[in-house]
């Protein structure tokens, strides 16, 4: 059994915000999802449980995670609920790369029907990029996906996951990747460093009312408690604070949000990118 499609509503919140930024592809998914894949309801609760002020940290932390992927030279990643990210149609303009995003079904024939009618308008065939069912909890399901890929490193990422994960549940995941990485080899990249330091994860009731989950039982007390979480399964960390490229993002000025409110959003946010020891 898959996990909570209701989910899926916060990542029709995370395209929406995404195009307020300049990330690429960012507008053209958003525009393709409100002609056809979402409803005025649905785009409704989307804009009250994710709000425009929060819309730094999608820039921010996708951003970071590019550059990260840029960094490692990698050419295969592994996306785990992928949502409606961009990343995968800008990453196979190259076509040495191939990525392959995973998520429940729902989602996954959504964004395959975005995609379509995107390269179709564009011309072009980004032949690399994949979308398949796969659950992050579901080894099976994730090595299924992986036949896409050849010899040689992968790069697993995922965004915004873990909030809506027990630690429990976290643990399975994490296992997972373990598994993946040690077949491979290679790093993963994740901003889900969620903790009750930053007032946008901590008390997020209209999240937890639609996704009928407790997001604070799913948080980490600080960036030190997930740091030390992630390292006793065998990974070393690496930290990139969101605030450290605050100055570099687009959505502020065109939101018209303050650097005191942007810089209180990003607070305690960080990607991590860890190495197997």
């Amino acid at each position: 059994m898959h996990g909570n499609e209701k989910v899926g509503i916060t990542a029709i919140g995370c395209a929406l915000r995404r195009a307020d930024t300049d990330i690429q592809y960012a507008p053209e998914i958003f525009k393709a999802l409100t002609a056809s894949a979402v409803s005025p309801d649905e785009l409704a609760i989307a804009r009250d449980i994710i709000p425009p002020h929060l819309t730094p940290i999608f820039e921010a932390r996708h951003k970071l995670i590019d550059a990260a992927l840029k960094s490692s030279g990698i050419t295969q990643v592994l996306d785990l609920a992928a949502g409606l990210t961009p990343r995968g149609l800008a990453m196979t303009k190259d076509s040495a790369i191939i990525y392959v995003e995973t998520d429940l079904p729902g989602i996954v024939e959504q964004k395959r029907e975005i995609v379509k009618q995107i390269t179709k308008k564009e011309g072009a065939a980004h032949s690399g990029l994949y979308i398949e069912v796969a659950s992050a909890m579901e080894l099976a399901e994730l090595e299924r996906a992986t036949r896409h890929f050849g010899p040689g490193p992968i790069a697993i990422v995922h965004e915004g996951l873990f909030r809506y994960l027990t630690h429990t549940e976290k643990t399975v995941v994490i296992n997972n990747i373990c598994a993946l990485l040690k077949k491979y080899g290679g790093l993963w990249m994740t901003s889900d460093v969620p903790t009750m330091q930053n007032a946008y994860q901590r008390g997020d009731t209209k999240v937890g009312a639609v996704t009928g989950m407790n997001i604070d039982s799913n948080l980490f007390a600080t960036v030190t408690d997930a740091r030390d979480f992630y390292e006793r399964f065998g990974f070393t960390t690496q930290d990139f604070p969101h605030k450290s490229i605050q100055a570099k993002l687009v959505s502020p000025e065109r939101l018209g949000l303050s650097q005191e409110v942007v810089s209180g959003v990003l607070d305690e946010l960080c990607v991590f990118v860890m190495k197997p020891i």
